[in-house]
């Protein structure tokens, strides 16, 4: 039973749903049949946090119910009273899921009773949150739970809980029409996040909310550099995504080869096992010996060749893999990069894959593969970014020298059209080049 939990944790970690809810589910089955209560409310457990994540918060609630009737059949100890914190918590956000908010409210008012009486803040902090998005959700008061949230923290330093705190109340604000109670919010949070360098759906958050307030109280130059932050930590956020894709991927392709391995033993052990009948036979039968020995011959022939076709498949999966974290890749984007800037290529109407490809002494498919795995775009995104970086320049500077013209700035920036020109613009930047001129008139 341990196994299959490890199983289904390994299979959730690899984003492999699938096969993390089968292993959960086996192992209720199983520890239903040995009577383990411990395992099996770990698995309930695990299921329902499962369940949530891919919008089955009905079957999640089923699973959280029956840890939760576990949980307070314990006597009255620290680490059981613990449990039922958690399980009043499942149960809530289950009914939130599904818009059930005096249900969900009941749950989470019996967690915060229990975490006050043991003085477990964490706890008290995390289920606050969760009632005052709850509140919130209806229009309904949700500053004090908010409030009891951002205290529960403080008694714990807990930065990364004062952090959302901070967020939510700024996001709650915003939504509530009093921007500067949000951006009061946002300054706080500004010296807190700066603890979580690497954390960028937070970094996102922030970023966005930042935009919106200051947009809204008419400080457009902050809010046009937070949008170019967000912008900026998108493109990063992506590019990690796409690094930690391949290696996920890497790691399914482990797996796989592990029980291929696995299905070669097994065959050669039935071999074994015809070898054996074979040569037992051959004392009586020598004519059905005959027969059966090509019977299993022609069998293992068959056998053979998928097992060959599956290698084959294997290692070209493996090739695939390998040449996305070639050196020779990190040498021609390299390469790339320092011809299309150098030479300002990007400024070119007539600028293409095959043109590229021959400039860096390659072919077109390397071309596009270095591309796509440094920058996770294609070739057309990765010159007109260079464009639109170049156009955001000449916008600028035209306005000052008050001969502003945007068909002559599509021209000079590489577009072989106005329309084609805003378009991308627009796509790239979040913006229309007018609006992005507005915003750098207001800086």
């Amino acid at each position: 039973m341990d196994v299959l939990l490890k199983k289904a944790s390994l299979y959730s970690l690899l984003k492999v749903q699938d096969s993390a809810l089968y292993y959960l589910e086996k192992t209720v089955e199983t520890a239903k049949k040995s009577n383990n209560t411990d395992i099996l409310n770990r698995a309930n457990t695990n299921l329902g946090m499962l369940l949530n994540q891919i919008g089955r918060p009905i079957e999640a609630l089923e699973h959280y119910k029956k840890h939760y009737q576990f949980a307070y059949a314990l006597p009255n100890t620290k680490p059981n009273l613990t449990r039922r914190i958690i399980a009043n918590y499942n149960i809530g956000l289950s009914f939130f899921k599904l818009e059930e908010i005096d249900s969900a409210r009941n749950y989470l008012r019996e967690g915060i009773k229990i975490a006050n009486q043991i003085e477990k803040h964490s706890a008290i902090a995390k289920l606050n949150g969760l009632l005052s998005e709850v509140n919130f959700s209806v229009g309904e008061d949700w500053e004090d739970q908010l409030f009891l949230a951002y205290q529960a923290s403080m008694q714990t330093k807990d930065s990364i809980g004062l952090l959302k705190a901070n967020l939510t109340a700024a996001e709650f604000y915003q939504a509530s029409g009093d921007t500067q109670k949000a951006i009061t919010f946002l300054e706080k949070a500004k010296l807190l996040i700066k603890k979580t360098p690497k954390n960028y759906s937070l970094w996102l958050n922030f970023h966005k909310l930042s935009a919106n307030s200051f947009k809204y109280s008419k400080n457009y130059k902050e809010s046009l550099q937070h949008l170019e932050d967000y912008l900026y930590k998108k493109e990063k956020l992506d590019s990690l995504t796409q690094t930690n894709a391949i290696s996920i991927y890497n790691e399914r392709l482990k797996i796989y080869e592990k029980d291929l391995e696995n299905s070669k033993l097994l065959i050669k052990h039935k071999q074994k096992i015809n070898d054996l009948t074979i040569l037992s036979a051959v004392l009586g039968f020598l004519i059905l010996i005959s027969l059966s020995f090509f019977f299993i011959k022609y069998k293992l022939i068959g056998l053979n060749r998928k097992l060959f076709k599956i290698n084959r498949l294997n290692e070209n999966s493996l090739d695939t893999v390998n040449d996305k974290i070639s050196k020779e890749n990190r040498i021609l984007y390299n390469k790339i990069q320092q011809k299309v800037d150098k030479e300002k290529l990007y400024l070119q109407h007539d600028i293409n894959l095959s043109t590229l490809a021959k400039l860096v002494n390659s072919n077109s498919n390397y071309v596009s593969e270095a591309i796509n795995l440094f920058t996770n775009t294609n070739f057309s995104t990765f010159i007109n970014k260079k464009r639109i970086a170049h156009a955001k320049i000449k916008i600028v500077e035209q306005n000052k020298k008050q001969i502003l013209d945007y068909d002559d700035i599509a021209e000079i920036s590489g577009f072989n059209s106005k329309s084609h020109f805003y378009r991308v613009f627009k796509q790239l930047s979040g913006l229309t080049p007018k609006q992005y001129l507005d915003f750098s008139k207001e800086s």
